[in-house]
């Protein structure tokens, strides 16, 4: 070790911090080691010791770089000591060097073999004046072992698994877990189960069930943490996140367990919050554009039903004109004048252009009619098919003005049922009787081909007074 006393004091200082890093790395890796054998629940002894006694070998290099310093420091030159010490832990680092690299087949143990070699006595009478070269990279060589061999221990730790890389795993987790006896004593609970704890009720529980039925259930939870009802038992805590706490019971072998979770649901709240009153904004605008529709629906069939009216208005008063001219002239009224008054009435009730609601058609003809001082009476409600709700109303404007027309009547009365095969369909006036047999135009003709798709029959009576029958079958939908 002469030679050292040959280094400037700043290197001196160096190779002193070298060496402290040298063994805080070794301790490190003793540490790593040990902690990797607990992990795989196994000891290699080799290994263990291999390591302990490099760090033994490093700490009589630490005693022979003081011993040069405190002899600089004094003023002479000591003489290098514990030969026979290091003679032996060479010895004994060999022997586990050996062992260590039949278990591994790595090339740490012969670095460590090597570098242990060129801290001997021996070399130190051979080197010469190279011996602090030697002496350095024996250091540095302990360094790279202890560097790899904790860099081996963090890659094990990190895939092997274990009950240790199980918990460590499971504390990563961002959502809460934990798994306890019925009796509620905790076998597994991870860091963010143990969080929420201390959030809700500011204390870490070591009974779950108690804290699952005497806090979480019954709401014994700190004031600025709030409940909110759902099925579920869902907290919002103070950081306003949302968690969403679940119950189950497991069974691990043969053993019942009750598992307990906590899910952070924060990000799918907001979001079933913001449908929700984006669902409230459109029922809103919803009704007010339905209320606007309906209010546009009045205006427009008003401004029909006047429009019709008025063309209703001036066709009768045409007609009633020529009517009081033949009175006053003491003529016949003109046939052909009074068919062409009815078919005008027809024609007028049936263009209209309004999409009417169920019903309305006949409105409208009970309206004319009660124009020109004929009573018309329905009863009964109509299909709410479409098809035959206009076939309906066909057949109650055939009747109506026939009855008109021909029977000269003031008075119609229509009657609709449902029966349970279909639909009956009763009209009758107070129209004069014909004993004569009745003829039937093309009005009738359509409306028994209409009825023969529907499975429809027609019946004509006209003794004691005039009534139409007609039964058909159809279901009640479109």
């Amino acid at each position: 070790m002469q030679t050292f006393y040959n280094l400037p004091e700043w290197g001196r200082l160096a190779f002193g911090f070298t060496m402290a890093v040298a063994v805080i790395l070794q301790t490190a890796a003793i540490v790593h080691k040990f902690f990797n054998d607990g992990v795989r629940r196994e000891i290699r002894w080799g290994q263990d010791f291999f390591q302990v006694f490099i760090l033994f070998q490093l700490l009589m290099m630490v005693y022979l770089v003081a011993q040069v310093g405190l002899g600089f420091d004094a003023g002479y030159i000591v003489a290098s000591g514990r030969q026979t010490l290091r003679y032996i832990l060479f010895f004994v680092l060999s022997f586990f060097a050996v062992i260590y690299f039949m278990e591994q087949r790595q090339v740490l143990s012969p670095l460590a073999f090597t570098a242990t070699f060129f801290t001997l006595p021996l070399m130190e009478v051979l080197a010469g004046e190279r011996y602090t070269f030697y002496f350095t990279a024996a250091v540095i060589a302990f360094i790279v072992q202890s560097t790899l061999t904790i860099a081996e221990c963090r890659r094990l730790m990190r895939y092997h698994f274990s009950a240790r890389s199980v918990k460590h795993a499971i504390d990563t987790l961002p959502a809460g877990i934990m798994f306890c006896r019925k009796d509620g004593s905790i076998r597994l609970v991870n860091l963010k189960m143990q969080e929420l704890m201390q959030q809700t009720t500011d204390m870490v529980h070591r009974n779950g069930e108690v804290f699952y039925r005497e806090y979480l259930t019954a709401e014994n939870v700190r004031p600025d943490v709030h409940r909110i009802y759902m099925d579920d038992i869902v907290y919002e805590l103070p950081d306003k996140s949302i968690w969403l706490f679940k119950r189950s019971d497991t069974v691990i072998e043969r053993i019942a367990y009750m598992e307990l979770t906590a899910v952070d649901i924060t990000a799918e709240w907001r979001a079933t919050l913001r449908v929700y009153h984006q669902n409230k904004q459109l029922k809103k605008r919803s009704d007010k554009l339905k209320e606007m529709t309906d209010r546009l629906y009045r205006i427009y069939r008003q401004e029909e039903v006047v429009a019709m009216k008025n063309r209703f208005h001036n066709i009768l008063g045409q007609k009633i004109a020529l009517l009081m001219h033949n009175l006053r002239e003491r003529t016949a009224p003109d046939d052909e004048l009074l068919h062409s008054f009815v078919e005008e009435l027809r024609i007028i009730l049936r263009e209209v252009r309004v999409r009417e609601r169920e019903g309305d058609k006949l409105d409208t003809l009970v309206n004319m009619m009660a124009g020109i001082g004929v009573s018309v009476r329905v009863s009964g409600p109509l299909p709410q098919s479409k098809g035959l709700a206009d076939l309906f109303s066909e057949i109650a404007l055939e009747a109506t003005t026939n009855a008109v027309r021909h029977g000269l009547a003031t008075e119609v009365n229509i009657n609709f049922s449902r029966t349970d095969d279909g639909w009956c369909i009763h009209i009758s006036d107070n129209g004069r009787s014909v004993s004569e047999e009745i003829v039937e135009g093309g009005g009738f003709t359509s409306i028994r081909k209409s009825l023969a798709a529907y499975g429809g029959r027609l019946e004509i009576r006209n003794q004691p007074k005039f009534e139409i029958f007609i039964a058909l079958r159809g279901d009640d939908h479109d």
